[in-house]
């Protein structure tokens, strides 16, 4: 479905999602299967249609990894509303431009626009928004350095819950706790945010999405580990006791 769509950022923030997950479960067996067999289909492939295997070679390449615009690079899609970004957070750099708009330069209303289809496939109208190609980037132009920092924060509290999730999978190796998805979703999300602006999109289905399942996963986290504190005594000096048990002992 990813190819499909030509989501080469969705396609690098599933594959970041998957392969978190499986080093945090040390399912690294089943990591080198995956990558034999996928190289192992890729190998029959290109050898029972070799001239198939060529157009699709090309295809991907043109298409997701360049989209069109060979000659500009691996990023050349996203340089330009980038570098517009940046020059807006260059402008507006503590109080930004304000959140939801946009400076839009030769987009701005009172110029002449074309309803045509634009270069990359997308329509253009009076007074719309524009591309920022990154959410971090349309964040600090919205709202400026200064109106970042409470966002750093809520950004900085869903990397604490995702290590905690990745801390329990690494210490159990279990692949059954509900709130594991929850936690490669967010993961995926926040490294697809580098190449859409979508996190802060309010109405956005994605954004929506994304959101609900932040909260959901504050409910959903596992219980942190019971600490063991060191009971020395004469019969039993390297006996441990769980530090609930200690306390019920002293009581």
């Amino acid at each position: 479905m990813l190819y499909t769509a030509l989501s080469r950022a969705g396609i690098l923030a599933a594959g970041v999602g998957c392969l978190v997950m499986l080093i945090a479960l040390r399912r690294y067996r089943l990591l080198i299967q995956g990558a034999f067999l996928t190289f192992t289909f890729i190998a029959i492939a290109a050898m029972v249609q070799p001239s198939h295997f060529d157009e699709l070679v090309q295809s991907f390449t043109e298409n997701v990894l360049y989209k069109g615009k060979r000659q500009q690079g691996l990023l050349g899609s996203r340089k330009t509303p980038w570098e517009e970004t940046a020059t807006v957070i260059k402008e507006h750099p503590w109080f930004g431009s304000g959140f939801g708009t946009s400076d839009m330069g030769r987009f701005a209303p009172g110029t002449q626009l074309s309803l045509s289809a634009s270069e990359g496939g997308l329509y253009t109208r009076e007074g719309g928004n524009r591309e920022h190609g990154n959410s971090y980037l349309a964040l600090a132009e919205y709202v400026g350095l200064l109106g970042l920092l409470p966002f750093v924060a809520l950004l900085f509290l869903l990397l604490r819950m995702i290590s905690r999730v990745l801390r329990w999978m690494r210490r159990t190796a279990n692949p059954y706790h509900c709130a594991i998805p929850f936690a490669m979703v967010l993961l995926s999300g926040m490294v697809h945010a580098f190449f859409e602006d979508w996190m802060f999109a309010v109405g956005y289905y994605l954004c929506v999405f994304f959101w609900i399942s932040a909260f959901w996963l504050v409910d959903l986290l596992p219980a942190r580990a019971v600490s063991s504190v060191r009971v020395i005594s004469n019969a039993h000096p390297q006996s441990k006791l769980p530090a609930t048990s200690l306390a019920s002992a002293r009581s």
